[in-house]
């Protein structure tokens, strides 16, 4: 399993087989013990999401079996929960009698999620068929009775000389949410509501932004994000 290198959407994550870092490097999780005993973890298809599966076989002969899937908010390192199931289909015994074979589908290739969509993708071993399962993460964490904040909105692309207008959006258990601009390019707005606004200079280039989101309950994160800009 060496040589994965995938970037999460918004490419302020990079996936490896080794654990998840910034573009700088800098560790966020860390894959611990074997690779038989550790997770890998792969980006779902929102920015503010990523993934840790278990290993996608287990063995004939031992006990162990399937692990659920574990769900994080980008950049934290504490699980935000686990699915309550694991996907049965992922996993097949494994007879080391019959040696291992050649996988035409990778592992990162194998597991879709769009939380966006409340979805779940899956692709088994058999490679026969593609499994939906639904998972809406505010629902979980409802369920849960989680404290949770979190940004659900993602930036467009910007156009260089032209006016920028993003509207951010995120998710409070307690509600009452307010945005304050901590670091961006000179001229950037943020407003109270999460209205973003910005005269993008003729030669900009790709900027990272950083905004406090907060809610009632005095909770704050820090959401931080890159605007493309295309000329």
């Amino acid at each position: 399993m060496e040589g994965l290198v995938v970037p999460n959407a918004d490419g302020s994550l990079i996936f490896t087989y080794s654990g998840v870092y910034t573009p700088n490097s800098v560790p966020v999780v860390k894959s611990n013990g074997t690779p038989a005993g550790a997770p890998s973890f792969f980006p779902s298809y929102h920015p503010a999401y990523f993934f840790g599966v278990p290993l996608s076989r287990w063995f004939i002969d031992t006990e162990a079996r399937p692990k659920p899937v574990v769900i994080y908010m980008s950049g934290s390192s504490q699980p935000l929960f686990y699915l309550p199931e694991a996907f049965g289909e992922m996993f097949e015994k494994y007879d080391p009698n019959k040696g291992e074979r050649a996988d035409p589908i990778p592992m990162d290739k194998r597991y879709h999620f769009y939380p966006q969509f409340k979805l779940f993708l899956t692709i088994p071993p058999t490679n026969d068929k593609i499994v939906a399962h639904p998972v809406n993460v505010r629902q979980v964490l409802i369920e849960k009775g989680t404290d949770y904040l979190y940004v659900t909105s993602t930036a467009p692309e910007a156009r260089a000389g032209a006016f920028y207008h993003y509207h951010l959006e995120a998710e409070s258990k307690v509600g009452g949410i307010s945005f304050a601009l901590r670091s961006g390019p000179e001229g950037l707005v943020v407003k109270e509501d999460g209205n973003l606004g910005w005269m993008v200079p003729a030669k900009a280039v790709e900027e990272s932004v950083i905004v406090s989101v907060k809610d009632l309950s005095g909770q704050e994160i820090l959401h931080t994000f890159s605007i493309a800009i295309t000329n």
